[in-house]
């Protein structure tokens, strides 16, 4: 393991999980989360939100926020020649 990635897991294993949450929120506007592929279809999401649900780190995607994927644009375009 090189030094760098030494440093880089020294601080992540300080973080806590509310420390975690608030740099992934902060860093969200340089990520987006690959969901998979269908009919040769890449879908994938930028991040909503991100917070704690019980001692995890639960990060909200945009596409979570439908109340039915067939609403989400990338979905329909996915789904048209199934």
């Amino acid at each position: 393991m090189t030094v760098k990635l030494d440093k880089v897991l020294g601080i992540a294993n300080s973080l806590s999980n509310e420390e975690i949450c608030n740099l992934i929120e902060v860093l969200s506007d340089r990520m987006s989360v690959y969901i998979g592929r269908h009919n040769s279809v890449m879908l994938s999401s930028e991040i909503e939100s991100v917070c704690l649900n019980g001692c995890n780190v639960q990060i909200n995607l945009d596409s979570s926020y439908y109340e039915d994927l067939k609403e989400w644009n990338d979905f329909e375009s996915a789904t048209l020649n199934s």
